[in-house]
């Protein structure tokens, strides 16, 4: 529901490495809306994000979690300037 908070502590691995880092997400959900992918329009959720790299600093990021498909159908990172978007869903 919007204005929802929690936090979450995870462990990262790096692929092809040997570093470990700790993680800190600590997400809000700010509203409903409508969101346009290439998979089409869907109604969801966009959660804002803190992901701290425990010592190196935070990842801002936004999740948009539809309902209707189950899954987040659009993401974005200003850290890393990742935009991934749902191309295919079929009912």
């Amino acid at each position: 529901f919007v204005g929802k908070t929690w936090t979450h502590s995870y462990t990262h691995v790096m692929i092809g490495s040997n570093q470990v880092y700790q993680r800190k997400l600590t997400a809000r959900v700010a509203a409903y809306e409508e969101v346009r992918v290439p998979a089409g329009k869907f109604w969801a959720y966009r959660v804002e994000a803190e992901n701290a790299w425990v010592g190196h600093g935070v990842a801002d990021e936004t999740y948009w979690y539809a309902p209707e498909v189950g899954f987040v159908v659009k993401y974005y990172s200003r850290e890393f300037n990742w935009d991934y978007e749902l191309v295919r869903f079929s009912r």
